[in-house]
C-alpha cells in the first residue's frame, strides 16, 4: 500500500436501528469512492488524542482512513489496490 496522508472528504452514516456507523462515500483528489465494505475498525492514541482507523474497499481499491476524534478531521493515510 501507498503511503498518502492527505485530507478527504467523508460522509459518514449512523443507523439507530440497527446500532451500527460507518463511512459511506470518499472524496479525495475529486473522486468519489463508495464504501463497499468496511474491513476492519479499531481505534488508535497517537500523541495524546485518540482516532478512528477504517480499513475500507471501494472496487479493486483498499484504504486507510483516519478519524481525528478531536477535530473530527479525516484523512486517508494509505491507499492500494487489489488486483497488484
Amino acid at each position: 500500500m501507498q503511503e498518502i496522508n492527505e485530507p478527504i472528504s467523508v460522509i459518514f452514516i449512523y443507523n439507530s436501528k440497527k446500532r451500527y456507523a460507518k463511512p459511506y462515500k470518499i472524496n479525495w483528489k475529486e473522486k468519489d469512492y463508495i464504501v463497499e465494505e468496511v474491513c476492519i475498525h479499531y481505534f488508535q492514541e497517537k500523541k495524546g488524542i485518540f482516532h478512528h482507523i477504517y480499513v475500507i474497499k471501494s472496487g479493486n481499491t483498499i484504504m486507510e482512513i483516519i478519524m481525528n476524534s478531536r477535530t473530527l478531521f479525516w484523512e486517508i493515510e494509505r491507499i492500494g489496490d487489489l488486483l497488484q
